[in-house]
């Protein structure tokens, strides 16, 4: 929201001065989890980004009632009351206080505070529960008030890797080859798909990757050695990855035409 400031206490000019009073929340959130970590990354709409230098967060696990608010917050308004807004001789002045009220009207901590206007940490969580996050921006002569955002659900870290097991290959024409790959992963229901990548050992192109929901593979190949990497990922980020090296199949060898499927 602009607030419009006009100065008519001289009749013969007119002053005009224009103000940001409300900051939106972010329009856009990135989170990803790793080593019972969460790294946030946010950015507001392009009118409002030139204002914001700093963004604060609040987080809880999912199952629980209160926030986590701990850091420091050097600029904020109150929950439970709208800043007074003065006009004097063409000046707009906010009355805001530096504490952080919760709703009840106790003070409590304020929120994780972010290390620049696009990223923050939050550190020592529970790898295995799924978190809630919400977002502000840090208040200023800019932006006077900054309404909390939307929940932001957060599912638990993917901290096993896929456990690969079965490559086995099979000759098809002259210099081709089906090979056919199977893993399970254990927190398969804490994962929303695989990222597979798939590139030959010597590093040359091409390089394929993509993403399953199955865990069972059938690639047709040539008879060069290939490295291949899986890992299982959800929207907080990746596991660690299966790594296998498929080894190169001597023509010699290839004699055994496959099982039809």
């Amino acid at each position: 929201m602009t607030a419009h400031v006009f100065d008519e206490s001289d009749p013969k000019s007119c002053t005009k001065n224009v103000f940001r009073v409300r900051c939106g929340p972010p329009s856009n959130v990135d989170l990803n989890r790793h080593s019972r970590q969460l790294d946030i990354q946010a950015s507001w709409r392009k009118e409002e980004n030139k204002y914001i230098a700093l963004y604060s967060v609040r987080y809880k696990d999912l199952k629980s009632q209160s926030w986590k608010e701990v850091g420091f917050k050097t600029f904020s308004t109150t929950i439970n009351k709208t800043p007074n807004y003065g006009i004097s001789h063409g000046r707009i002045v906010s009355h805001l206080s530096n504490r952080v009220p919760e709703t009840n009207g106790i003070y409590a901590k304020p929120p994780v505070q972010s290390k620049d206007s696009n990223r923050c940490s939050l550190g020592n969580l529970n790898s295995s529960l799924s978190y809630v996050v919400q977002i502000q921006c840090v208040a200023n002569n800019k932006c006077t008030q900054c309404p909390w955002s939307k929940n932001f659900t957060v599912p638990p870290e993917l901290t096993d890797k896929p456990v690969i097991e079965m490559v086995e290959d099979f000759p098809q024409t002259k210099g081709s080859r089906l090979v056919i790959i199977k893993w399970k992963f254990a927190a398969s229901e804490l994962a929303e798909g695989y990222s597979v990548t798939v590139g030959k050992a010597s590093g040359e192109d091409p390089i394929e990757a993509f993403n399953t929901s199955r865990t069972l593979l059938r690639l047709a190949l040539s008879h060069s050695a290939y490295h291949l990497t899986i890992t299982a990922f959800n929207k907080a980020g990746n596991s660690p990855a299966a790594q296998r090296t498929i080894p190169p199949l001597d023509d010699k060898e290839a004699t055994e035409l496959p099982p039809q499927c």
